[in-house]
């Protein structure tokens, strides 16, 4: 006789059914095995599977009504007003929106975003603590081994990627005889290559590898700002920025981009070269390198959260921050203030992050080199 007892789909038994395999189940081929599985009522088990979606369902449900009315925590490792503190704020009233949740920007400025960095890492994993950063610097940190890392990104819990950001090689638009990369390439001229040091530093070693071009790294700048305004004052020659900080000063005519470390074309500065027009220019080597250096620069704006997150609250986290990166609304609003979106799920992000984390062996040289000596 089949008991049809009804089944109740509480939290013990979603559990069970989502959880490690119950001892009812064993899988050895004993004789006391075989009866116990077969005493397992047939209609159990297919109710066991017809309730999967319903248990999801319960737990996505559960972990929407944990944040109503609590307080998010959104650290962004860089001091108020740049570019990763704008896309914070500028996402923060959304995850309001969706979550019912008062959201509270934490800048931790210091030691170019690792002090950020480290402090979310540690931070509990129970949702209510996200952050941002522009993940260039922290990638190339932990591949230096640099001291005062004490994260590790391949344990991230990543919500979304923000949409890529690579860095762009840049020149002052006064220097009339550069007018394209290939005006650089194997070009015996010593250019002043202006620098903060961290990421744009790293992306003048490699670009200047790559393209055989002689860059003297002038550095000391408190930032781009004052990069930006050497250049001005014709001190230097060019830098690496990316392309939305540097949208107005190209619009008015004062920087004029070269190459744009990435695979696709920008869709604000379409004509802007990338990585994908070096090919069967430079050698397959380098062509090879910057390709790969390209993939830091597709998740280098994340959504992040400390390792160790229950699955349910990464899950609704990250259907979130999906909801965020592809409302309509939000988007038209990010582009006018020339902050582009496209939306990378969490899982991408985090396959990304595992093979950004084991660069080839020149690449890897130049990271160390670059994010080692040049910290503050």
């Amino acid at each position: 006789m089949v008991n049809s007892k009804p089944v109740r789909l509480d939290d013990k038994f979603c559990f069970r059914l989502l959880g490690p395999r119950p001892s009812g189940f064993p899988l050895s081929n004993t004789t006391s095995s075989r009866r116990r599985l077969r005493a397992v009522p047939i209609v159990s088990v297919l109710v066991g599977f017809l309730a999967l979606p319903v248990c999801r369902a319960e737990a996505a449900s559960s972990a929407a009504q944990f944040f109503k009315g609590q307080t998010i925590t959104f650290i962004v490792p860089t001091k108020a007003g740049g570019g990763v503190d704008t896309y914070a704020r500028m996402i923060s009233p959304y995850i309001e929106k969706y979550t019912g949740a008062t959201v509270v920007v934490l800048n931790k400025p210091g030691g170019q975003s690792l002090i950020g960095m480290n402090d979310l890492y540690v931070s509990r994993p129970d949702g209510l603590t996200i952050g941002t950063a522009y993940l260039e610097g922290p990638i190339g940190f932990q591949i230096a081994a640099q001291p005062g890392v004490r994260y590790d990104l391949a344990k991230m819990s990543w919500l979304a990627g923000i949409t890529p950001d690579p860095n762009t090689l840049i020149v002052r638009s006064s220097l009339k005889k550069i007018q394209s990369w290939k005006d650089v390439l194997n070009n015996p001229t010593s250019y002043k290559f202006g620098s903060a040091g961290g990421g744009p530093y790293v992306c003048g070693l490699v670009l200047g590898k790559a393209l055989h071009a002689k860059f003297n790294m002038i550095l000391g700048f408190g930032g781009s700002v004052e990069v930006k305004a050497s250049l001005r004052r014709d001190e230097t020659d060019m830098f690496c920025n990316t392309l939305a900080s540097s949208y107005t000063d190209i619009k008015n005519g004062y920087e004029r981009p070269l190459l744009t470390v990435s695979m696709t074309k920008n869709d604000q500065f379409p004509n802007v070269a990338t990585i994908a027009d070096t090919h069967g220019v430079i050698s397959d080597d380098n062509y090879h390198m910057l390709e790969t250096y390209s993939k830091i620069y597709e998740v280098v704006r994340p959504v992040m959260a400390p390792p160790g997150m229950k699955g349910s609250t990464l899950a609704f986290l990250r259907e979130t921050l999906k909801k965020i990166l592809t409302d309509p609304e939000f988007i038209a609003k990010t582009s006018k203030a020339h902050r582009p979106v496209h939306y990378i799920s969490g899982d991408q992000v985090a396959a990304d992050i595992g093979e950004i984390l084991h660069p080839p062996a020149e690449l890897k040289e130049i990271l160390k080199k670059g994010f080692a000596t040049h910290t503050s």
